[in-house]
């Protein structure tokens, strides 16, 4: 890591994204013996750029409650300066190594970011209580955050069941929800185990998080973008005060398909991401966009019948591939009925006139 010393960096110069990418080639190929562990806490930049790209940060404070190796943050500092437009970083992280490469990356850049004085989890030890934040980005990890405690947990009022422990992920999305300013948004990557799982706390939380319309967009990525993780990942939009054009409605994308291997990980083209920051522009401006096998924008009268799931491809599969619910079903059969009564009919016309 001398090389590191030995390099210059100008703040605003194409240095940064250069730096960048030698960041991701030391993870990729110069630490096999820890790859999985490296990359448990870092995010691939072609996530991090799409989640930025697809929120388009204005001014404000921009936060990451799971900063792992201060990606996240990195990227988006980098799209702030391309932009510029003046911001503030924070940021906390519970892995002690994985913190202080977060303010080794940051330092490096002259990049000023308050990850608090030590490492700490944020969902057992807040260092950032008073904070609202304009922008949330984050990757969280995928895994339980401990034992069942009280119903109200690191300053948090569940809007519903205490979230189950078995996963943390709706732990981690009403954590965030309570740190955004009033017209703040987030983008966040949580496991797909949670868009239908018939679990009553999570579906009770799905439930909650449609009565305060909440949810803008939903894209299913395609397995193996992170190094260390074949688990399917969702990206989710969410915002406290929609804009009055996207209100009870939300984007389904279903982007599973989409990549191709390269260097181990399953990559986006740039058309496949404009193609993804173009749905869910659409969705903003009030575009209908309706993609059969893509995206669909859907109300959430419709969600409320199919008992909370927000599963993408559940909404937005191909009309000639859609399973016929039982009504569609009954009234299929009515119709075959008449045509076999018909048939039948006509069959002992026939077998009269041979007679």
């Amino acid at each position: 890591f001398h090389i590191i010393g030995e390099l210059s960096f100008d703040k605003d110069g194409e240095e940064h994204s250069d730096f960048l990418q030698f960041y991701e080639f030391i993870i990729r190929y110069l630490v096999d013996w820890s790859t999985r562990q490296i990359g448990s806490y870092y995010t691939p930049r072609q996530i991090a750029c799409l989640m930025v790209e697809l929120l388009e940060p204005g001014e404000g404070v921009i936060y990451d409650p799971c900063c792992g190796s201060g990606s996240m943050l990195l990227y988006a500092s980098d799209y702030m300066r391309r932009k510029k437009q003046s911001y503030k970083l924070y940021g906390q992280e519970a892995d002690k190594t994985a913190w202080k490469i977060a303010r080794i990356n940051l330092l490096l850049r002259g990049i000023d970011a308050d990850l608090g004085k030590t490492a700490a989890d944020t969902l057992q030890n807040d260092l950032h209580t008073d904070l609202k934040a304009d922008i949330i980005l984050a990757n969280p990890p995928f895994q339980r955050y401990g034992k069942r405690q009280e119903q109200r947990f690191n300053g948090i009022q569940w809007k519903t069941d205490f979230p189950p422990a078995a996963k943390g992920d709706f732990a981690w999305m009403q954590h965030m929800l309570s740190r955004l300013k009033k017209q703040g948004r987030m983008a966040s990557i949580f496991s797909n185990g949670i868009l239908a799982s018939q679990r009553r706390e999570e579906r009770d939380i799905r439930a909650a998080l449609l009565r305060e319309d909440v949810v803008e967009a939903i894209f299913t990525l395609p397995p193996g973008m992170f190094y260390a993780t074949k688990v399917p990942v969702s990206l989710w939009i969410l915002r406290i005060n929609k804009e009055e054009i996207c209100k009870k409605k939300i984007l389904f994308v279903d982007a599973r398909k989409m990549g191709s291997p390269e260097d181990g990980l399953t990559r986006l083209s740039d058309l496949e991401q404009e193609r993804l920051i173009e749905a869910y522009k659409n969705y903003q401006n009030g575009v209908q966009d309706e993609q059969p096998g893509f995206c669909r924008q859907v109300s959430i009268k419709e969600i409320d019948t199919e008992e909370y799931s927000l599963a993408p491809e559940r909404y937005i599969v191909d009309k000639r591939q859609k399973q016929l619910n039982l009504e569609e079903i009954e009234d299929r059969q009515k119709e075959l009925e008449k045509q076999l009564e018909k048939l039948l009919k006509e069959n002992e016309v026939t077998l009269g006139q041979i007679s």
